[in-house]
């Protein structure tokens, strides 16, 4: 099995991280609490080889040295991968002051730059840990996409996916909208055989 754990600073860009791995076909869990992790390998089906899960602050233990503990405890038949993404400060603040959201430890009564500085200093023997350090610093939610897709798929391109999607109307469609539809695509329905004027 293949385990991919996805953790780092919050608004570093794990949920998007996440989200590339639930489209390469990883069954992802967000926010699982460290200590349940090996409780929730040994429950996986044998038809899911390829799971992901999410660590961020909100579920770390108290005690750091108790992830290197859970993670050393998992099965030598999984193959696990951590990757943790991070950010400078300033990227982090600027990315919190365009989404308005709360930081998890402005709960604690810190401001913003003093939780980003204690979430950083929390999540240390996490990142010393980690086989891939991402800085998602200056990019874009289509360039950590790509980085990360690039790294799971160890390619740089992507498969071509095309949705095809039909619909029509149930009751018709109204007159003004036919009117509308019929000047958009004039050129394209004379030739249609079912287009009669």
């Amino acid at each position: 099995m293949e385990l991919k754990i996805v953790s780092g600073c919050s608004g570093a860009g794990k949920s998007v991280a996440l989200r590339v791995l639930e489209d390469q076909g990883y069954y992802c869990v967000d926010n699982l609490p460290v200590t349940l992790l090996p409780e929730f390998i040994k429950v996986q089906p044998k038809t899911i080889s390829q799971v992901a899960v999410s660590i961020d602050i909100r579920n770390m233990p108290e005690d750091p040295s108790e992830i290197t503990k859970v993670l050393s405890a998992l099965p030598s038949s999984i193959d696990v991968d951590l990757f943790f993404l991070d950010a400078e400060e300033k990227e982090l603040i600027k990315r919190y002051s365009e989404t308005r959201r709360l930081h998890p430890l402005s709960r604690e009564n810190l401001t913003l730059e003093q939780s980003i500085v204690r979430e950083k200093q929390l999540l240390l023997p996490l990142k010393e840990r980690a086989d891939r350090v991402i800085d998602s610093t200056g990019h874009s939610i289509h360039d950590l996409s790509e980085a990360i897709r690039s790294l799971v798929l160890g390619r740089n391109s992507k498969d071509l996916v095309m949705v095809f999607e039909s619909f029509g109307f149930k009751h018709g469609i109204r007159p003004m909208q036919t009117l509308s539809t019929m000047f958009a695509s004039f050129p394209t329905l004379i030739g249609s055989p079912h287009f009669v004027l």
